[in-house]
């Protein structure tokens, strides 16, 4: 019966080719769509894979703003007149009390010429000659005093930095990233000495800008205050470094600590504790030089009135330094950036000169945000909006203690130190900055998108066993992943620190992807079925 049916089911489909050649496609079509329906992995979700590493994490704090001089002054005259030479172009770079101007002072001159005579008619009553003598020890004491100040600042700034980088450098040996493994008594050496230091460079800026706005043809009353405060300046110095000697005596001593870095430190304070002192020596000599100097002229006066005499000496001062004020000259060393006058203008309040120091600064704003992760000597990478491929590092030297509130948004201006100096670098240029405010190397990591946190802790999700090759766009398990916790660290944007939990080259599930899925909806079919297919989704 069956080799009957069979018989004619062949007969028919001999008799009718192409009906037969359509329902054998038809049922391949149906077979594969079935086979596809039973292997698809739509909805299946896809697992991308990492391995955790050993890396870098850094963060930063991001702003702009501009360049500028680390100082830069429109100089005045102080008086009026006809200017009758200019003696400075731009782009000239020029050095402390370099001539730039000069004012009509025929007048002036006259003055001075007239309180000189009357002053040497009222001392008449001593001998001219001692007197003369008198006052030529007693300029030579001021100018004595003027080169020992002069020569305390040249050697000041070195001092300063190699200070600022035993306290405040990355690998300073007294800095706080070092202190931690001191002994608390150690420490508190450390914290005295530190205090002592920051009050000798606050000293030292207050000292710096008087001794820049005189030169040695300043007032006498001018040179002896400068003398007086550079001493007290060099005093309070010693006895900083002195607090430095004590601390690392004992460090080497009490915590035994013999490294060369102890040994080098050590010997480095001797020497600039040797300097400062011959420094301190030399002012003071120059200070009991100029007291006896103004005795001895006080005491050959003594013919005179004395009130008179003090009078008379005011008057002369007085006529000197107005004198003086008709040459306008350079307050610092710097670069000559414009000079808006020429010969025969009037000087009154116009600007002379714009000098620039040649030292540059970025000078950007952060929000109280961003502030509070910054602070002093944090290294900062530089860019320029005008000079391609131009990267300069330096560091924070200045964070506003005052904000500034702008549409209920407080900023703060933070200044930073260039470390290099480039040409092409202009006041007024536009600069981002990046402040490296912690750097770790050489620790695991994992993406951050791995972990996930419940109740304050941290899991990542794994799997027991991996394909020998794992797909760089993921992998498609049936099978649901492990939990295990970790301990985390650092963290960026990007990457997160584990510190427990994870060893190198273990394999980890960054991140979860979602596969094609579909929905199917019912139409009439040609042949009766359903099979009308939408993507909803990837």
């Amino acid at each position: 019966m069956i080799l009957e049916k069979f018989s004619k089911i062949k007969n028919w489909l001999l008799t009718h080719k192409k009906t037969s050649l359509i329902l054998i496609l038809i049922l391949i079509f149906l077979g594969y769509k079935i086979y596809q329906n039973y292997t698809s992995t739509a909805g299946v979700p896809k697992y991308i894979i990492s391995t955790v590493k050993k890396g870098v994490i850094t963060t930063t704090v991001t702003g702009s703003g501009q360049v500028s001089a680390n100082n830069q002054i429109d100089i005045k005259s102080k008086v009026s007149g006809d200017i009758t030479g200019v003696y400075v172009k731009p782009g000239q770079t020029v050095t402390i009390g370099t001539l730039l101007a000069q004012v009509d002072s025929r007048d002036a001159q006259l003055s001075l010429e007239s309180a000189q005579i009357a002053y040497e008619k009222l001392v008449q009553a001593s001998d001219p000659q001692d007197v003369k003598s008198a006052e030529n020890n007693l300029a030579s004491a001021y100018n004595d005093g003027w080169n020992a100040v002069s020569s305390t600042f040249i050697d000041y700034p070195t001092l300063i930095t190699n200070m600022d980088n035993l306290f405040y450098g990355s690998n300073g040996y007294l800095s706080n990233s070092n202190s931690f493994q001191r002994s608390d008594i150690s420490r508190a050496y450390i914290q005295k000495a530190g205090v002592s230091y920051d009050q000798a460079k606050n000293q030292y800026e207050i000292v710096l800008q008087e001794y820049n706005s005189l030169s040695r043809l300043s007032a006498t009353s001018s040179l002896k205050t400068l003398i007086a405060d550079t001493h007290q300046m060099v005093k309070i110095m010693a006895d900083a470094l002195k607090n430095t000697q004590n601390t690392i005596s004992y460090i080497m001593t009490i915590d035994s600590d013999t490294s060369t870095d102890a040994t080098v430190t050590a010997s480095n304070i001797n020497t600039w504790l040797s300097s400062i002192n011959t420094h301190l020596s030399n002012i003071l000599s120059s200070q009991n030089s100029v007291a006896n100097n103004e005795n001895s002229l006080n005491n050959l006066l003594k013919g005179a009135d004395s009130l008179d005499v003090r009078s008379q000496e005011i008057s002369l001062q007085k006529a000197q330094n107005t004198y003086q004020d008709y040459s306008v000259r350079a307050p610092f060393n710097g670069v000559v950036a414009r000079v808006p006058v020429k010969v025969g203008d009037p000087a009154s309040s116009a600007t002379i000169a714009t000098l620039v120091s040649t030292q540059k600064i970025a000078e950007i704003s952060l929000n109280e945000v961003d502030v509070a992760k910054i602070k002093n000597g944090d290294k900062v990478n530089l860019t320029f909006d005008a000079i391609d491929n131009l990267n300069i590092t330096g560091e924070i030297t200045e964070i506003d203690l005052v904000g500034t509130v702008s549409s209920g948004v407080v900023n703060y201006n933070v200044k930073i130190g260039f470390d290099t100096q480039d040409e092409r670098v202009k006041s007024g240029m536009s600069v981002n900055a990046s402040i490296i405010t912690a750097n770790k190397e050489n620790i695991l990591i994992v993406p951050s998108s791995s972990l996930k946190s419940e109740k304050g802790k941290y899991f990542i999700s794994y799997f027991a066993k991996y394909p020998e090759i794992i797909d760089k766009n993921g992998i498609i398990s049936t099978t649901l992943p492990l939990s295990k916790p970790v301990e985390i660290g650092f963290s960026d944007d990007t990457n997160t620190e584990i510190i427990s939990g994870l060893n190198e080259g273990d394999k980890i599930i960054s991140r979860i992807t979602n596969t094609i899925t579909t929905t199917k909806t019912t139409t009439p079919s040609l042949f009766g079925g359903s099979s009308n297919t939408r993507r909803i989704g990837g």
